[in-house]
């Protein structure tokens, strides 16, 4: 067949849009044959992992059925290869109430005032309050009456807005939702934590002492992960006048107060949240839709228990945690 000017033209055409989606389609390939790749080396060095266990497993019940009591069998690589310690499995272990509480000596332990919710907390500028939890190192805020532990994620950098479309409402806002989703997700010991009723209460300028609490608890929402409270930050501190002072500069130093947080708590009838400016030591506000950084909060349930001798608290020397 014969094609005039056109007609080879529109050959061309049709010829130059196959070679780009066959260009296209080799890309895709190509990259799919990758992530396979990819998701079998990876899957390929778990099942390496695991197969390391089991041989570990089989060589420990090995020994202990030619051992009258097992005593000299060597437990540390089968432990090691779980992830856990030989002394953490077989140690004693107390919960982090009655460990702490047993430790009257513990540096910035003291017993807070009563009517708060927190039946112990760590204030003043030292504490020795770091834990391991989730592969990270949080810092003990306190603990209550029935044992949980309310504690905060210090360590890590996260920046996020309180809400992207300027909304006080916690139970909808964008800091809830990444800290309740994509945030909880990532963590390794999700059982480790107790759904507790975090106090959402709106602040009114210029309340301190049992007014400022009452209005924080006057609203509560069950969460997974909250943040701090405006009372956190007070009640560590040992400045007295931080209760009445908080929105003044330099009064609420604390071993909490190394880094600026976003809070909790919003204000009444307006698109702003308290936060905490480490420059200045103050407690300030920000509009909803401000970047400011994080420190996620959770309640690690009452089971939760700490190994004697683990650690000591230090940021060298974190409690060790477990059931």
């Amino acid at each position: 067949m014969k094609l005039n000017n056109k007609g080879f033209a529109f050959s061309t055409l049709l010829y130059g849009i196959l070679a780009v989606i066959i260009v296209v389609l080799m890309v895709i390939f190509a990259l799919y044959s990758k992530t396979t790749d990819e998701i079998y080396y990876y899957a390929s060095l778990e099942e390496e992992g695991l197969n390391r266990c089991v041989e570990q497993e089989i060589a420990l019940e090995n020994c202990y059925a030619n051992m009258s009591d097992g005593s000299s069998c060597d437990r540390t690589p089968y432990f090691a290869c779980l992830g856990l310690s030989d002394n953490f499995v077989n140690g004693s272990k107390e919960s982090i109430r009655e460990y702490l509480t047993k430790h009257t000596s513990q540096v910035g332990l003291v017993k807070a005032p009563s009517g708060y919710e927190l039946e112990y907390i760590f204030k003043g500028n030292e504490a020795n309050n770091y834990i391991n939890f989730s592969n990270e190192t949080w810092r003990i805020i306190g603990f209550t009456s029935t044992g949980l532990a309310k504690i905060g994620l210090f360590s890590r950098n996260i920046t996020k807005k309180w809400d992207n479309a300027n909304s006080s409402v916690w139970s909808t806002s964008t800091i809830y939702n990444y800290l309740n989703n994509e945030f909880f997700i990532s963590l390794s010991d999700k059982n480790f934590v107790y759904l507790s009723s975090f106090n959402v209460g709106k602040v009114s300028s210029g309340l301190s002492g049992d007014a400022l609490y009452n209005a924080e608890k006057s609203d509560k929402f069950s969460s997974s992960v909250g943040l701090l409270n405006i009372s956190d930050y007070i009640k560590a501190s040992s400045n007295s006048t931080c209760n009445s002072g908080y929105m003044t500069s330099g009064k609420c130093n604390s071993w909490m107060t190394s880094k600026s947080t976003l809070l909790l708590n919003t204000v009444p009838s307006s698109n702003n949240v308290y936060v905490f400016d480490s420059g200045s030591s103050l407690i300030t506000t920000a509009a909803l839709n401000t970047n400011y950084q994080v420190v996620p909060v959770v309640y690690l349930n009452n089971d939760i228990k700490i190994l004697t001798g683990s650690g000591s608290g230090t940021s060298a020397d974190p409690f060790v945690i477990g059931r």
